[in-house]
């Protein structure tokens, strides 16, 4: 337990009980011995001097309820947070807030704010990954210029400098080149937390720190943009027909504009990375003329914007490792009936 003065003292909520052992040891000792709930340990500063402190054991659930009770008339007024444990050794100007007095992280924080990446879209991702996370708008996040952070607990302690390797990881999950803000790379950022219009909770199966297959980002230099974020987790083969008959290389231009127009009209185009990735497989099957037809089958939804689709469909043609073949795969996952419409009208020469 840190020791302060009484006027310094950090206050602590939950039982003065020591933690479990760090490094390969065991979880965290918790307080209640009936209690299943992974809890972890969260820091709080009243303000961004840092020159006072709380600390508190709390699941991903309570934590959530924090963030959702938490207002203020201005951002400034909010509190921080920070999924770490410190010590006492203060700067110079009395923070407890840097990089010398972290003594080990309990979690990563992940900060995004270039405005393009709906909240919406990011909840999507995150649960593709099945972790346990938590993310919640930022207190400046507006629906047209979105704003969020993402919190997700490790398993069990970790030494400061295993906080880079996970961020890493994370950011080339989300597409790398930068996808998160640089802050969320300094080992002793805290961040504002109350305000919010979302905050929502994703259970997963895996703590972060466990999903081995975030391990082959620890070498990788670098990875395509966001828009790149659905083949990354593609297993290979998967989401790509096999058959025989699905092989452009045995059709003429104009069948395999037909065989495309019949497969989409037994697939959505509301959801977005679907959307994304048909939109390269289109292009991938019939170049730039295929235009027109990515255009037509996004009418069908709601969320078309005709500007959006036209500045997609120019990405959508940097994606070269996605196949025409995917379409023909999606279609057979909504209604393998396609095939027949197209069978038929090849037949009559349509």
């Amino acid at each position: 337990m840190i020791k302060l003065e009484p006027a310094q003292q950090l206050t602590l909520f939950d039982e003065d009980k020591p933690l479990g052992v760090r490094g390969d040891g065991p979880l965290w000792n918790i307080p209640d011995a009936h209690r299943r709930v992974h809890v972890f340990p969260v820091t709080f500063f009243n303000d961004v001097a840092a020159k006072v402190a709380h600390f508190k054991m709390l699941s991903l659930e309570e934590l959530q309820q924090i963030i959702l009770d938490a207002r203020a008339p201005t951002k400034v007024q909010l509190r921080l947070l920070k999924l770490a444990r410190f010590g006492d050794r203060r700067t110079l100007n009395g923070s407890l807030r840097h990089n010398e007095n972290t003594e080990a992280i309990s979690g990563i924080e992940l900060d995004y704010d270039k405005e393009q990446v709906s909240f919406e879209m990011a909840l999507q991702h995150l649960q593709r990954l099945n972790c346990h996370a938590l993310i919640y708008t930022s207190p400046s996040h507006t629906d047209a210029k979105p704003r969020w952070r993402i919190l997700m607990p490790l398993s069990r302690e970790y030494h400061p400098d295993f906080r880079q390797i996970m961020v890493r990881r994370m950011d080339f999950w989300f597409g790398g080149n930068g996808f998160f803000d640089a802050s969320s790379k300094t080992l002793s950022q805290a961040f504002y937390f109350g305000n919010c219009d979302q905050c929502v909770v994703v259970r997963g199966q895996y703590f972060v720190d466990l999903r081995e297959e975030l391990r082959c980002y620890d070498k990788r230099k670098s990875v395509p943009t966001a828009e790149f974020l659905e083949m990354l987790v593609m297993d290979s083969g998967k989401g790509v027909s096999l058959a025989p008959e699905d092989n452009p290389r045995q059709e003429s231009p104009e069948e395999t504009e037909l065989k495309i127009t019949c497969a989409l009209a037994v697939i959505p185009s509301d959801e977005y990375w679907t959307w994304l990735r048909i939109g390269a497989a289109i292009f991938d099957g019939m170049g730039d003329a295929g235009l027109g037809l990515f255009d037509e089958w996004s009418r069908e939804s709601s969320k078309y914007n005709a500007r959006e689709c036209q500045r997609k469909w120019r990405e959508c043609a940097k994606m070269r490792n996605i196949s025409v073949r995917t379409i023909f795969w999606e279609a057979d996952q909504q209604d393998s009936r396609w095939r027949d419409t197209y069978k038929k009208l090849a037949t009559e020469g349509v």
